[in-house]
């Protein structure tokens, strides 16, 4: 679930997600993308299978993502998208990407809109594994998850 994080709230679509979920459908639900605090925190409640970005959280929704109803659900980071939504000039600059990487906490790297970002996974991928100093073996881990957090076809992932 995405789209203008300005027009809406997540509560009018609530009933929506709540029948999804009874159907058996994951849900992956962009948050914390703008200051909406509110917003955030029904999304967190709900309680989706992928968090989309979460660039923009207080220390308890941190918390919350981490042990919370969201325990060890993955986040999806989007650096080229974070760093010009956010105006930052360097990509260690992001946000939440230490934060994940220091409390081992499950996320993967994606890409947001080709056309509007110009710019491939692999480069996303080394962008952060150059900022933040990552090893081989964090790399791998977190490329291997975008595999493991998808919501495809088991016969699909490596």
């Amino acid at each position: 679930f995405s789209g203008n994080p300005h027009k809406g709230k997540f509560k009018d679509f609530l009933p929506i997600f709540e029948k999804a979920r009874q159907a058996g459908l994951k849900c992956a639900i962009h948050c914390g993308e703008i200051g909406d605090l509110e917003d955030t925190e029904d999304i967190l409640r709900f309680g989706p299978d992928r968090i989309g970005h979460g660039i923009i959280l207080t220390e308890k929704q941190k918390n919350a993502i981490r042990n919370g109803n969201c325990k060890a659900v993955p986040v999806e980071i989007c650096p080229t998208s974070n760093l010009r939504i956010l105006q930052m000039t360097k990509y260690d600059q992001h946000p939440t990407v230490r934060y994940w990487l220091e409390n081992e906490h499950p996320f993967c790297i994606c890409t947001d809109d080709f056309g509007v970002f110009q710019t491939t996974l692999s480069e996303e991928i080394f962008y952060v594994a150059n900022a933040f100093n990552m090893t081989k073996e964090q790399v791998q881990r977190i490329v291997s998850g975008g595999f493991e957090f998808a919501f495809g076809c088991v016969r699909m992932r490596p």
